[in-house]
């Protein structure tokens, strides 16, 4: 089981954004170390807060992608003159 949240947004005094917030969850068997499913009574309470948010419009920050963009490495040549 994956979830994903957007909790927040931040903006300043002329609307523009500044930051969000938004995680991926899942449930963790922590004995193993291992993913699993989510027990049963926190899985239903996610679903029921799910059908409330349902009609709320999707922020367009959600699912973008980040990194952090490798370096190129340049190729440095030695030439005798």
């Amino acid at each position: 089981f994956k979830m994903n949240t957007c909790m927040f947004f931040m903006e300043n005094n002329n609307g523009d954004s500044l930051a969000t917030s938004e995680q991926m969850l899942m449930g963790i068997n922590m004995k193993e170390g291992l993913p699993s499913p989510i027990p049963s009574l926190i899985q239903s309470q996610i679903e029921s807060l799910g059908k409330l948010h349902q009609d709320l419009p999707k922020p367009n920050e959600v699912g973008r992608k980040i990194g952090i963009r490798k370096k190129k490495k340049i190729l440095k040549i030695k030439t005798k003159i």
